[in-house]
């Protein structure tokens, strides 16, 4: 019998790889695929499970929680502090003179015309002024955040002054220190300034005065020369020299002379106009006798400097070591002493006036 005829058995038996593709791939590895006897029902791998997912969701679920409790359990904030201010390091210099428009040159620089206003680092100075050949020299300090002023007469002093004589009866010969100048009424525009001997004489009488010009004001020589006329004297007390007005009108210098006035009851106004000074007085004035009033004068503002350094006196009086600020000092004029271990002494005459503060400065290095 041949081999084709033996009798296969029913039904036949089917190749696994027909029923299941993957053992066909399997079979494509030349190794024979094994067939249970008994295929069991298939199970869930759990090698399939999607692990990385799971793990990812429970980061998630993990920062989640943390995040809720550090925001209800976060401390606050701290504040927010604003940064400090900016450090000044510079201050303002404020400059001015008389006559204005004065060249100012700071440590030799040329920084414009008073007035001028500039600011400064902070330090020390020198600062020239110069104007129609007239030249002064101060130090100057600048502090940070701060502003100084300086103020510096820089007009031409004058040597001469104004002398106004006046007699009654008018037309009296007039002559000063022994030389014939004129008659009265007599004005002379320049007179040196200092003592001088005025001798009025009219047809009958013949008066002298004492008088003492002062440069730059007009000082005032009045003479009654007629018998019979009822007149007196005034004299005035003054630190510093004053003219006499009565209804706007100049009657006379109160100098330590007296001014001759007619009797009776005078409203007067005594003046310094150099020195910002005015105050009133009224007097009752008796034949041939003398009426005495005193004048007491307010103080004014002096600051005072020195590069580097001084101690100061004024009028002899020790008043501190530089700078020296709003000193209240007497009008009128004062010997200013700076005086350094080192640089020596120096002098200088100021003049303090009513309403404007006066500043002045020196410089020991020179």
């Amino acid at each position: 019998m041949s081999p084709s005829a033996v009798r296969q058995p029913w039904p036949p038996k089917r190749d696994p790889a027909e029923s299941d593709p993957l053992l066909a791939f399997d079979a494509e590895t030349g190794t024979p695929a094994t067939v249970p006897d008994v295929i069991a029902p298939k199970t869930h791998d759990r090698r399939g499970v999607p692990w990385a997912a799971i793990v990812l969701v429970m980061l998630c679920l993990a920062a989640g929680a943390l995040a809720y409790l550090s925001f209800n359990t976060a401390t606050p904030a701290e504040p927010v502090t604003a940064p400090p201010p900016p450090v000044v390091t510079t201050g303002t210099a404020v400059i001015s003179s008389r006559p204005e428009g004065a060249v100012v040159l700071i440590d030799g620089v040329s920084r414009g015309v008073t007035p001028l206003r500039l600011s400064l680092p902070r330090g020390d100075y020198t600062v020239e002024l110069q104007n129609s050949g007239a030249t002064r020299t101060i130090p100057l300090t600048v502090d940070a955040g701060s502003t100084v002023s300086h103020y510096i007469d820089l007009a031409v002093p004058v040597s001469v002054g104004r002398l106004e004589i006046s007699s009654e009866p008018a037309g009296a010969r007039v002559t000063v220190d022994g030389v014939q100048r004129g008659t009265t009424p007599l004005v002379l525009s320049s007179v040196a300034r200092g003592p001088h001997t005025v001798v009025i004489t009219g047809e009958t009488t013949s008066v002298t005065r004492a008088v003492t010009v002062t440069a730059g004001v007009t000082s005032v020589v009045m003479a009654t020369l007629s018998t019979g006329v009822a007149a007196g004297w005034l004299s005035v007390v003054s630190p510093i020299e004053l003219q006499v007005y009565e209804d706007g009108k100049l009657v006379g210098m109160a100098s330590g002379d007296r001014v001759m006035l007619p009797g009776g009851r005078h409203d007067l106004d005594l003046v310094n106009t150099a020195l910002e000074f005015r105050t009133s007085a009224t007097v009752q004035i008796q034949t041939g006798r003398t009426v005495t009033t005193t004048v007491e004068v307010p103080n004014g503002s002096l600051s005072i400097n020195a590069l580097p350094w001084a101690d100061v006196l004024v009028d002899g009086r020790a008043v501190g070591t530089t700078p020296l600020a709003n000193l209240s000092i007497p009008i009128g004029q004062h010997e200013v002493i700076w005086r350094h271990p080192q640089f020596g002494e120096r002098r200088q005459m100021v003049t303090v006036t009513r309403q404007t503060p006066v500043r002045v400065g020196m410089d020991l290095n020179r």
